[in-house]
């Protein structure tokens, strides 16, 4: 394999298995690029607080909010940031809001939710997801009262139909791009927000060419990643869409797909 610069995972459905952990064989993979002088990134809809305690101090940057904001991680700074227009976010979260559905934001460190249409199916079915998240009365109010630019709007249900229902509206918010981005799970974001412009501008910062990448992801929202890097990898669960971004294939999330690769820049 060539050598690469930049190792950069997608989290849910990638780095993680399908309990929400990461096997001991990753972290000892990903540790063994760090040693050999690798840098090591996550991309995903999450926030830099998710980073698993065994790889805390080798992940050096997290793309956050699916391409939103990226963190330096060593210093705590975001230093790429790309957020939703305050007047867009309000009029498509309230209208989530009005038609029963949930809601929640991202706006730098703050993980802001509606304290509507939150009942306890949802914390059953994304157990410890809401442990830090301020609630508010009415999100869109708040969101155009504070005039909140939020880098992530995001919703979860507990099944798919929901899913549907909401991405049939997704034109009616210009000012967004709204996405499936799991079978549950549904996002908007500005539309100049991607993890493969988000990764771009850092390859940039840090003087790394595209060839010099290795990127792995599962879903729909790591296409442009993929796209980007110059060795891409999708992992055996991923959608259709991110197997035919990729280059190559890898194993499944429970199958340790992210090892694998790592494995095969290790030398």
């Amino acid at each position: 394999m060539s050598e690469i610069k930049l190792f950069v995972s997608d989290m849910d459905g990638t780095l993680f298995d399908s309990r929400t952990q990461v096997s001991d064989e990753t972290v000892r993979a990903l540790r063994a690029l760090y040693d050999q002088g690798v840098i090591l990134a996550f991309a995903s809809g999450r926030m830099a607080s998710d980073v698993p305690e065994p790889l805390l101090g080798i992940i050096s940057y997290f793309i956050e909010s699916d391409g939103g904001m990226v963190r330096d991680l060593a210093t705590g700074q975001i230093i790429y940031h790309e957020a939703i227009d305050w007047r867009t976010a309000s009029a498509y979260v309230t209208w989530l809001e009005k038609e029963g559905y949930f809601a929640y934001i991202h706006y730098g460190p703050r993980f802001i939710t509606t304290n509507q249409n939150h009942d306890s199916r949802l914390s059953l079915c994304y157990p410890g997801v809401f442990d830090h998240a301020e609630g508010v009365d009415s999100l869109g109010s708040y969101i155009e009262k504070e005039r909140i630019c939020p880098e992530k709007i995001g919703t979860l249900f507990c099944d798919t139909f929901p899913v549907k229902q909401v991405l049939a509206r997704k034109n009616d918010f210009p000012g967004a791009t709204i996405i499936q981005t799991n079978t549950m799970a549904v996002e908007a974001h500005s539309p100049h927000t991607s993890k493969g412009d988000a990764l771009r501008w850092l390859a940039g910062r840090l003087g790394i060419s595209h060839e010099e990448i290795a990127a792995v992801g599962d879903n729909d929202n790591d296409i442009t990643m993929l796209r980007f890097a110059g060795h891409s990898f999708a992992m055996g669960n991923a959608t259709a869409g991110a197997m035919e971004a990729a280059g190559q294939m890898t194993a499944t999330n429970d199958e340790g797909g992210v090892a694998l690769v790592a494995q095969r820049f290790i030398h």
